[in-house]
């Protein structure tokens, strides 16, 4: 009895030793890869794959711009070349230690360079400021101020942090802008514009000016100067008054009192341009089309009735740059930077809508019917240019 009890003490304790001994015995069984995923930036360098094996390994990468410079049994090192172009790339790095073979999928980024959209336009105030503007930037670049410009500077720049804007106090009373230039060694860039102004720097007489009149049904497509156009502030409360006058345009043959060739469209300010509500009737100006002879009433003696006349209010609308008519929203004027280097104010995207760029329009209603049906003809404004 005593030996049988002996006989499963003993070979209780062997089983112990057993697994005690396979808990403690660190010697690698087979090739084992800690990550066979490898994810790297477009700027390269080294990257170290930890793993574990025993006896000799090799490893060999499928593409020459992924190298291994280094295998040991408890890592590979690899290095991989910057990546240049748009479109990421990847490889395949295998490693084998005679019996068992695995492999590592190399991953590399593509050569990110764009600006940060948010603030590819920046319109600041006249005071002194410093301004941290983010570039999206795989590698390092440089900023080039505009030729002539003292009063931007850029000290630093960097691919972590974009680049640190200082700007000097506007004391001109007057809007100004520049044209910052972007660029990496490889020749790529990209540009961003700095405003400087306040609201006050807008007000007052516009007089040097021009207006792109598309009128739909009368072919009208062409540049017309304009007379001065003001900008006021409102004596109570925060709005301002773009009276903008349209005498030169062809416009003016068509008005019922041509004296009153004048819109008037409310404002506000915010964000650095004039913001304009869309739906503002301009009720002293009114159009007089005649009506269609086939739709008139006519006397006993089938002629036309000459004083019949189709009266239709004009409203200011925004049009997008897709030239639909749109009912609600808003569109802007702020100061634009012209390439011959002038300083104007023109159109300002402010609806948020997905189309670039919206601008001012007039829809001719009927009478003071504000609806589609109601719509009979529109005159479009692409494009107004004031300068002062």
């Amino acid at each position: 009895m005593m030996n049988k009890l002996f006989m499963i003490v003993l070979s209780v304790c062997c089983l112990l030793m057993a697994a005690c001994g396979t808990d403690n015995d660190e010697t690698p069984q087979g090739l084992r890869i800690v990550d066979t995923d490898v994810d790297l930036a477009a700027g390269g360098g080294t990257v170290e794959v930890a793993l574990q094996a025993a006896g000799e390994l090799t490893a060999v990468s499928g593409a020459d711009w992924c190298r291994v410079i280094e295998v040991t049994n408890e890592k590979i090192t690899l290095l991989a070349r910057a990546n240049y172009e748009y479109v990421s790339r990847a490889t395949q790095v295998t490693v084998s230690d005679g019996s068992n073979e695995q492999k590592i999928v190399v991953t590399q980024a593509g050569n990110i360079f764009a600006p940060d959209t948010d603030q590819q336009v920046l319109r600041l105030g006249n005071a002194p400021s410093q301004t941290v503007v983010r570039v999206n930037s795989s590698f390092d670049f440089k900023v080039s101020v505009q030729k002539g410009i003292d009063w931007v500077e850029v000290p630093s720049a960097s691919k972590e942090e974009g680049f640190l804007l200082v700007l000097k106090e506007n004391k001109t009373g007057n809007p100004r802008a520049c044209q910052l230039m972007v660029s990496t060694n490889e020749g790529r860039k990209f540009f961003y514009y700095v405003y400087q102004y306040e609201a006050s720097d807008l007000l007052g007489a516009w007089e040097s000016s021009q207006i792109y009149v598309k009128w739909d049904k009368k072919k009208i497509d062409k540049a017309y100067s304009l007379s001065a156009t003001e900008v006021t502030k409102d004596a109570e409360g925060d709005g301002y008054t773009i009276k903008m006058s349209l005498v030169g345009t062809p416009v003016v043959q068509y008005l019922k009192d041509p004296s009153k060739a004048t819109i008037s469209l409310q404002a506000t300010y915010e964000d650095g341009a004039f913001v304009v509500p869309i739906g503002a009737a301009q009720k002293d100006f009114i159009l007089t089309q005649e009506v269609d002879e086939t739709a008139n009433s006519r006397t006993a003696d089938n002629t036309a009735l000459e004083e019949e006349v189709v009266l239709q209010t004009l409203y200011g609308f925004s049009v997008a740059a897709s030239s639909n008519i749109y009912a609600k929203g808003n569109f802007g004027f702020a100061p634009l930077l012209y390439q011959d280097g002038s300083v104007g104010m023109s159109y300002q995207d402010v609806t948020g809508a997905p189309e670039s760029g919206c601008y001012l329009a007039i829809a001719l209603f009927d009478g003071q019917q504000f609806s589609t049906a109601a719509l009979k003809d529109y005159i479009l404004f692409p494009d107004i240019a004031l300068f002062k």
